[in-house]
């Protein structure tokens, strides 16, 4: 009794501790600091000794670092296509300015779709409009 005592005080230090570090690095030492700390716990309760706590830890360990490497890069791939659709984007606009009256000037971003251009109110143009069309819908 006292020997489980002393197994689930450890696993109870070791899990406060890891909750407390979680977070303040990359996802794969975070995972690999809790996948330790429960594989130590079913290491405890499995064999009940050091030794059971101690492959039941290394094991977690690794598999909590391989899921978490996993969502580094599925994380750093998500990133990366938000940019290149950033830059899609951008590649396939245009700014066009337009003079008001009071000298100031607004721009106005028109994007291509296939052979059309697409105003920001979703408005159609079978070509690049001029500052002329855009004044009466953007200028003042």
């Amino acid at each position: 009794m006292l020997k489980s005592m002393k197994s689930i005080t450890v696993i109870l230090l070791i899990s406060f501790v890891a909750v407390f570090f979680a977070g303040c690095g990359n996802s794969a030492r975070d995972s690999a600091l809790v996948g330790a700390v429960i594989g130590t716990g079913i290491g405890a309760i499995a064999g009940g000794d050091g030794t059971s706590m101690l492959i039941g830890g290394t094991i977690g360990s690794g598999i909590g670092y391989w899921l978490g490497s996993q969502q580094e890069q599925n994380e750093t791939v998500a990133v990366r296509n938000q940019e290149l659709n950033s830059l899609s984007a951008q590649k396939n606009s245009k700014t066009v300015w337009i003079e008001n009256s009071n000298g100031s000037r607004t721009p106005v971003r028109i994007t291509r779709s296939g052979t059309d251009y697409i105003g920001p109110n979703n408005e159609h143009y079978a070509s690049l409009p001029t500052e002329q069309q855009l004044r009466s819908a953007y200028g003042f």
